[in-house]
């Protein structure tokens, strides 16, 4: 596990599990924000959750860049994150979309953030009609390709070809490639075989409450504790 995104989700009694996408429909501008802060700040608490407990790791969230625009990110961060220098920092993901054109906006405020910790990704890269030169603009984090480009790549030559271009695309700015909606083997096997980094879907990792997160690190823990043990012995 290299990574965790964190996403919101609405437990209703009889609909079940909510997409923002359900239960925000009309919201206004204010209860946008108002989530949008909510998401950062316990993205921060559980990236610092998760480095006390020996787990390094990134947590990431998805903004838009209005949203981003409108928070005082760097401040929130500093608020909330751990006073030590090892910190990895969370990643915002913008949509490809939204970063092409609102490059120009985002751009004054990168520096800050990023010395708060912050890094940003773009997201569903390559669904839409994709600008190369907004990947000189900023040191994005993360490039991850759309899961339209991903699924299927293994018996698509077209899609892995797209794919292939896209992940070296990404170590030429010196960003990660991170494959979304990674689902079959035969398709993860291509992604690795084409050199990209990371790796996100059903097949890897289904989405957990924070509870079952808790006890997936404590059973690691366990382990690793257990094996280092039996080491020392041997």
């Amino acid at each position: 596990m290299a990574g965790v995104e964190a996403v919101a989700r609405v437990a209703h009694p009889t609909q079940g599990l909510l997409t923002p996408d359900q239960f925000l429909k009309g919201a206004d501008e204010s209860v946008l924000i108002d989530l949008s802060r909510l998401a950062l700040v316990n993205a921060v608490r559980l990236s610092a959750q998760l480095q006390e407990t020996g787990i390094a790791m990134q947590v990431a969230i998805n903004i838009s860049v209005d949203e981003l625009l409108r928070l005082p990110v760097a401040d929130l961060v500093a608020m909330h994150r751990p006073e030590r220098s090892d910190w990895l920092g969370i990643i915002l993901e913008i949509p490809e979309r939204q970063v092409i054109s609102k490059i120009e906006s985002l751009k004054p405020r990168f520096p800050t953030m990023h010395k708060a910790g912050v890094s940003i990704a773009i997201d569903n890269f390559g669904c839409g009609s994709s600008s190369l030169s907004i990947l000189n603009q900023i040191p994005f984090a993360e490039i991850k390709i759309d899961r339209s480009l991903v699924q299927g790549c293994a018996s698509d030559a077209g899609l892995a070809k797209i794919c292939k271009t896209v992940i070296q695309t990404a170590h030429n700015f010196g960003s990660k490639a991170v494959a979304v909606g990674v689902a079959t083997e035969p398709d993860r096997a291509t992604l690795t075989a084409l050199g990209c980094d990371l790796g996100q879907g059903f097949l890897l990792g289904k989405p957990l409450r924070k509870s079952e997160l808790d006890a997936l690190i404590a059973e690691f823990n366990s382990r690793s504790s257990a094996a280092n043990q039996a080491q020392s012995i041997g």
